[in-house]
């Protein structure tokens, strides 16, 4: 579980003037020490009402949905891309960000904010989900091809390639038959009925390869395959 912010902190102007003016009374404070305390106080009252976890339920009960096929994103500009735990800048997830050449993949999209998944595989393989800005993404084409009724022969065959070519130690080839594999049987294998956990083994697959861990992206990619063409067999009976 991702850590929260809690609820911000709302303070009214009148209880703000009103302790101001206790204070001016019992201490005899001069007007720079008022004014310093008042600056204090007073920008509390731009975070009034914001309740992180209700606003992360709205939005994604009202966001617009990024089909799997088309979420991949790249992260552009510079620096820190910041996690939200709610799509608004009260809510942020203190030490808790990505960095531009991290893949992300969108979920839904409200109010100039995006709501992504990212692998941490610097933090036990964990799945991250969280709200950005959406300024900070672009489509990068990637993401999972729309269903269709993919030949189980062919998608039987890739993977039987891809897993001669791991046993020959051609992890690279391995990984580009497998994946041609998956996107063959594209979100074919897919029902209500099922727990599937892969999108999020997917995305570890491709972060394993992009830090040269050819071995174990080829392993997973193909592992994936198995995975998603016994589904698919299962689905169709």
């Amino acid at each position: 579980m991702m850590p929260q912010p809690k609820t911000a902190v709302s303070l009214n102007f009148r209880c703000a003037f009103s302790l101001i003016k206790i204070l001016s009374i019992k201490h005899s404070m001069s007007r720079v020490q008022l004014l310093f305390i008042a600056l204090v106080l007073l920008p509390f009252r731009a975070f009034a009402g914001v309740d992180c976890d209700k606003l992360n339920e709205v939005g994604e009960n009202i966001a617009n949905v990024i089909p799997d096929f088309d979420s991949g994103r790249d992260i552009v500009g510079n620096g820190r891309l910041q996690f939200y735990s709610a799509p608004d800048v009260s809510c942020k997830m203190v030490g808790w960000f990505v960095l531009p050449g991290d893949t992300l993949f969108a979920k839904f999209v409200y109010k100039g904010f995006t709501k992504v998944s990212f692998i941490a595989m610097k933090k036990s393989d964990r799945e991250i989900t969280a709200w950005v800005v959406s300024s900070r993404l672009r489509e990068n084409g990637e993401g999972i091809v729309p269903g269709h009724s993919p030949d189980v022969e062919e998608v039987s065959r890739q993977l039987k390639d891809g897993e001669s070519a791991i046993s020959q130690r051609k992890f690279e080839s391995a990984i580009e038959i497998c994946r041609g594999g998956l996107d063959a049987i594209g979100d074919a294998y897919w029902s209500k009925d099922i727990e599937d956990d892969t999108d999020s083994k997917l995305m570890a697959a491709g972060l394993l390869r992009k830090d040269g861990k050819l071995e174990n992206a080829a392993s997973m990619y193909c592992g994936i395959l198995a995975t998603r063409l016994h589904l698919y067999i299962k689905k169709k009976g």
